[in-house]
């Protein structure tokens, strides 16, 4: 993917080639990419603006994921471009336009504005002060025009009134929390994510639920004696609607802002429980033709209190246009608190404006088992260089690894909250009170690293029941007591550390190779359990840890295909792997074990293998293989879009009960159509359909 150079004989000439994004197959955003295209002279009170900074939008997504109705694609004025909102700056304007001149540096609602440059009507174009920042300002106008259009139908609402809003941390629903918060309503929201819950609840909201559950509702119930909310501004779809809906107060107000789907269910049980209640649908899209006028007064106004500090900015993520595929992503996988923009100046991607917490080991305290010495002590190394703050390293004899004392002198440099406990997590009462006694006092757990291992070599026919059972506790009896001490946390990820000789390896490591088998297979028992788990199988570690300590182990290993490499640079390629939510076992290995391993036969009679060589190595995506009929194809699409293991797939429960949110649904929905053949809408899947009722209909199976 590149963009390629603007071949014009002036920046304002009509006629002219400009790149814009593109989608060269609808729903596959792998395709994604820039194209090029002839400009289009200007008519009457017109703009040409040069994009400096485009905001990506859920339509976007929806676009590029072919899954916008046709009528959303067509009740508007925008259609099935990409871009909304952009900043940038003037080149050219028609001559009956006199507030805009050439150079001036403007904010606009740009229908088709992910391109380096965009015909815009001068009324949704509004000048900024000349040193500017692009950034900042490229991403208010839809959400905060969503903001205004919400609480001007609410505007009889005291500060008493009581509002959830849904998906929070997004553009629209933090101007909606930021506004709502300043008119001193009691806020609830949703997020999808610990991280987001928690930097909402920073922000002053009262409460902050799972969007990806109903749960929500229920425990609203709870905190408000029954009563519900005055508002809810909604995004969710399927169940999770009609949950909303059941929550609203007699009187209330239901604002729905998704696009995707109908909402005629929501409506009639909303008003059948509650007949004084409104429903209002809020579609910025359609004021572009049906009453551009008014959306137009809504964007000068908000332009201008933003200008003035009236609202404050948006946490953004911003990727280069050539890293357009990424950006989707990005938003697809919903890392992102805020907005996510696309830079068409010569820039790289950045986070710099993103809230402290967005870092993923930065929001609480991380558990390292097994970490006070070798490969365990590098990851906490690398967790502290990567933005942790608060570590809690853990093993049996830590007073004895002469590695700690060096460490402790380099996390204190680093002002790491440093906490070193004397436990074997073979012991679970031990474990337990260890744990609750410390966390009194520190940051809530949020992440569990399970680096102990125990090794020794010997011959199946030598080995005895002693020697088996010493190298199994650390990783069997150890993990599961992991799992029982944490599992009431609300964790980002669960990760454990498994080893390559799960798939191959030297004779004499039987038993090393069973407790790592069963790392990975332990990883998709806890996701079944609804644990954030990984487990990585990792390759020879050449600085610290066994191979470091045994160096006469490296010339078998490399008969495997298998290179050592440093510890720091094999863990860099963790960013990747925990950003692939939809995959809990992944090799991470150097060398070209990944090219013998994906040549063996056996190997593709059980496994499908992705490749990712993100960092200093391979990293290989295992999944399973199985039959090739509907069931298994069925299979395998809700897999890799919830991260389940196709033998925790029951073919009786409501698809929704996975972890499917509305914009996983539009995935799986895509991926149903193009891997199975099976048109089905994102709506279906987030009422109470089953596998065995896509089964019934697609295959006649009873």
């Amino acid at each position: 993917l590149m963009l390629r150079d603007i071949a014009s004989s002036g920046p304002n000439d009509a006629g002219s080639v400009i790149s814009k994004v593109a989608c060269n197959q609808r729903g596959d955003i792998n395709e994604m990419a820039m194209q090029t295209t002839s400009s289009q002279p200007l008519t009457a009170d017109q703009v040409r603006i040069q994009v400096a900074v485009s905001s990506l939008n859920f339509r976007d997504l929806m676009v590029a994921l072919n899954a916008l109705p046709e009528d959303q694609l067509t009740c508007g004025g925008v259609g099935d471009t990409m871009g909304l909102e952009c900043s940038g700056t003037v080149i050219e304007v028609s001559s009956d336009v006199q507030h805009l001149n050439v150079g001036d540096r403007v904010v606009a609602l740009a229908a088709g504005s992910l391109a380096s440059e965009v015909v815009v009507d001068s009324k949704f174009t509004y000048a900024l002060a000349n040193d500017a920042d692009f950034e900042s300002v490229a991403g208010i106008p839809t959400a905060y025009i969503t903001s205004e259009l919400v609480l001007s139908l609410t505007s009889n609402c005291s500060e008493s009134t009581s509002i959830l809003i849904h998906t929070a941390s997004g553009g629209v629903g933090l101007a909606l929390v930021f506004r709502s918060l300043a008119n001193g309503y009691t806020v609830y929201a949703t997020a999808g994510t610990p991280q987001k819950r928690e930097f909402l609840l920073a922000l002053g909201v009262h409460a902050a639920f799972d969007s990806r559950t109903v749960s929500f509702a229920d425990k609203i119930a709870q905190l408000t004696n029954g009563r519900g909310v005055d508002i809810v501004v909604n995004t969710l779809g399927g169940n999770a609607a009609l949950a909303s809906s059941e929550i609203v107060h007699d009187g209330g107000i239901f604002l729905e802002l998704g696009k995707y789907e109908t909402k005629d269910a929501v409506k009639a049980n909303l008003l059948s429980k509650n007949p004084a209640s409104r429903y209002h649908l809020v579609d910025v899209d359609a004021m572009w033709s049906h009453s551009p006028n008014e959306l137009s007064t809504h964007f000068s106004k908000i332009a201008r209190q933003f200008i003035k500090g009236k609202f404050p900015s948006l946490p953004y993520q911003v990727f280069a246009a050539t890293q357009i595929r990424d950006a989707f992503r990005y938003m697809k996988d919903a890392e992102h608190i805020g907005k996510v923009l696309v830079s068409f100046e010569d820039r790289q991607s950045s986070n710099k404006h993103l809230p402290r917490d967005s870092k993923p080991f930065s929001n609480g305290s991380c558990l390292i088992a097994g970490g006070t010495r070798g490969f365990g002590l590098a990851t906490a190394r690398w967790l502290a260089e990567n933005g942790a703050q608060s570590l809690i390293l853990i093993s049996r004899y830590p007073n004895e690894s002469s590695e700690l004392a060096d460490a402790v002198e380099y996390f204190n440099k680093l002002n790491i909250k440093l906490t070193v406990l004397s436990i074997d997590i073979g012991d679970l009462e031990q474990l337990q009170s260890g744990l609750e006694s410390i966390l009194k006092n520190l940051p809530p757990l949020r992440t569990v690293f399970q680096c102990t291992m125990d090794i020794d070599d010997r011959l199946l026919k030598n080995l005895t029941d002693k020697q088996l059972h010493r190298v199994l506790k650390p990783k069997v009896q150890g993990s599961w007591n992991l799992y029982l001490a944490t599992k009431d946390f609300d964790l980002n990820a669960f990760i454990l550390y498994s080893s390559m000789t799960s798939f191959v390896g030297p004779p004499g490591q039987a038993a090393y190779a069973a407790a790592n088998s069963f790392q990975n297979a332990f990883a998709n028992y806890l996701r079944y359990q609804g644990i954030p788990a990984y487990s990585i199988s990792w390759g020879a570690i050449s600085d610290h840890g066994y191979v470091a300590d045994n160096s006469d182990s490296i010339q078998a290993i490399r008969r495997y295909g298998v290179e050592p490499r440093p510890a720091k640079l094999m863990l860099e390629n963790l960013h990747t792997v925990l950003r692939k939510r939809n995959v809990v076992n992944s090799i991470i290995t150097a060398g070209n074990f990944a090219e013998n391993y994906g040549r063996s036969d056996a190997a593709h009679a059980t496994t499908n293998i992705e490749t990712d060589r993100s960092g200093d190595g391979a990293i290989l995506a295992l999944n399973s293989n199985g039959k090739n009929d509907l069931e298994a194809q069925l299979r395998r699409c809700i897999c890799k879009v919830t991260g389940f293991s196709e033998c925790e797939i029951d073919l009786h429960r409501p698809i929704y009960d996975f972890g499917i949110d509305s914009l996983f649904a539009v995935e799986l929905a895509h991926l149903l159509r193009i891997d199975c053949g099976v048109d089905i809408s994102a709506q279906k899947l987030l009422e109470h359909t089953t596998l065995n009722d896509i089964l019934i209909q697609h295959s006649g199976r009873h």
